[in-house]
């Protein structure tokens, strides 16, 4: 009896991971819609709790590149609930995220700066009136580790801060973060086998 429901789980699981490969060899980075040509996705959502289905769909809208340039997502009626845009630099770095809601009004704003590898150096986030909500600072180490990050609000007082730690081959070892007033909130920790 034991065996039998053993040989179940064994197929139940692999049936899952099947389910789960199948799903990621689906999912498209910005190479291949670029070869695609693709220019938008429509999908349809279907997410059904308690009996009650919830319908909506999303659009994702590329440049030639492949990258997302737009995206959509809207109610059972094709009204908007949230709109999205991306800009990006020559080198398709993210310079710039801009949030929008059902009326095509301007909530979030976020602007990103980044060094001469490429290694995002900052982050600021405004409202939609342009005022400044928080920044986040990104110190990297000679090997272009990261190594801190500090979040401080719109009076540029200390929110968090994370510190990484990395062994000697440069695989991080641990992520601790920390609250304004020094308090650990999370960490996290790493264990390697070599």
């Amino acid at each position: 009896m034991n065996q039998a429901i053993s040989k179940y789980l064994r197929i139940a699981l692999l049936l899952v991971v099947a389910q789960c490969l199948a799903f990621i060899s689906i999912a498209q980075g910005p190479k291949q819609i670029a070869a695609r040509k693709i220019k938008t996705v429509c999908t349809k959502i279907v997410d059904i709790r308690k009996g009650e289905a919830l319908v909506k769909y999303t659009i994702s809208s590329y440049d030639k590149k492949g990258r997302l340039i737009e995206f959509k997502e809207l109610n059972a009626d094709s009204l908007v609930i949230v709109s999205e845009k991306f800009a990006y630099n020559r080198k398709g770095e993210l310079l710039e995220h801009q949030e929008f809601d059902s009326k095509g009004n301007l909530t979030k704003r976020i602007a990103t700066t980044y060094n001469k590898f490429g290694k995002e150096i900052s982050e600021e986030e405004f409202d939609g009136s342009g005022k400044l909500i928080q920044k986040t600072e990104i110190i990297y180490d000679n090997d272009m580790n990261r190594m801190q990050e500090r979040i401080t609000d719109s009076s540029g007082k200390l929110a968090k801060h994370t510190l990484y730690e990395y062994d000697s081959k440069g695989m991080l070892l641990s992520r601790k973060s920390f609250n304004s007033v020094g308090e650990l909130i999370y960490e996290k920790a790493n264990t390697y086998t070599y």
